[in-house]
């Protein structure tokens, strides 16, 4: 049975999802339980139904076509539902990371409604921070044919819609007339989410310099690339440091230009510690693989 004010984009886990529709169900048609749910479902026994509403078991793939199918989902809803179960059973970071991104991949922008989505998908799209930048030259008129000139193609006009609508909505960026304003002053992020955004931010920065080093003259690029040895206790100054320099950049060289530039600043272990050795080579033993000398 289809709720109508039931917004499954709205929540972030299934078991407050199945809670509140259940409890909305309940008010439509006092005589629909728990057991009558999981009759419907297929289930012999309604144990199951209750230890998922209870968060004591997680949702099995194969059964979200019967959840789906009792609650008159539509092919985007039942894609978020997958999705969201495919997160909880995330084993690890990594694995998290991935099944946030392909959640957002599959559901249009449009339909999520909770607020932590909707910040992830802002901080993670080079896109959007792109046209943020774009609002700050000199003359020049946020639109989707202009902005899709001006980043050479490198996104197409229904991508630059889309980021156009969530930056409007996201109250970054305003409508004025055919065209939009920004009227933000910063971006704050502030939950562990928004750190996996960030992360793919990076991974995305990373790939459009990979191109850049074979597409650009080297009077439109500066790039520099060394190695150093540094204690561990010297790396909070070094990244200090960083920091520093980003800002006296940005205050010194940034705004009012007339085209925008990507910087990226990168600081990351190269060579493996002793720990980090001994630990890798546990793994490898524990998992029996061949332990090999470092080189």
């Amino acid at each position: 049975m289809r709720i109508e004010d039931f917004n499954i984009f709205g929540y972030e886990e299934t078991k407050l999802l199945l809670n509140s529709y259940l409890s909305k169900r309940q008010k439509i048609d006092p005589q629909f339980s728990v057991r009558k749910w999981s009759k419907d479902l297929g289930h012999n026994s309604h144990s199951l139904l209750s230890l998922q509403l209870k968060g004591k078991r997680k949702i099995k793939i194969q059964h979200i076509d019967r959840f789906a199918s009792s609650m008159s989902l539509t092919e985007f809803e039942t894609r978020y539902f997958k999705g969201l179960t495919l997160l909880e059973k995330a084993q690890n970071r990594e694995e998290k990371e991935y099944q946030l991104c392909k959640l957002l991949e599959n559901v249009p922008h449009r339909l999520i409604k909770t607020k932590k989505y909707r910040q992830f998908s802002l901080i993670s799209n080079w896109l959007n921070m792109a046209i943020m930048a774009l609002s700050e030259l000199k003359e020049f008129q946020i639109n989707e044919q202009s902005v899709f000139k001006k980043l050479g193609h490198r996104a197409s006009v229904l991508e630059i819609q889309e980021s156009l609508s969530l930056l409007q909505k996201e109250s970054l960026l305003k409508k004025d007339g055919e065209n939009f304003i920004p009227i933000y002053e910063a971006l704050v992020t502030d939950n562990d989410v928004l750190d996996i955004g960030i992360r793919k931010y990076h991974k995305e920065a990373s790939l459009l310099a990979k191109e850049a080093v074979d597409s650009q003259g080297l009077n439109q690029r500066e790039f520099q690339s060394f190695c150093l040895s540094i204690s561990k206790e010297k790396i909070p100054i070094a990244k200090e440091l960083v920091r520093k320099f980003r800002d006296d950049f940005c205050q010194l060289v940034g705004g009012s230009g007339e085209d925008i530039y990507k910087m990226n600043i990168q600081l990351f272990q190269l060579s493996r510690s002793a720990e980090e050795k001994d630990s890798s080579a546990a793994r490898e033993f524990a998992h029996g693989m061949p332990l090999t000398e470092d080189v």
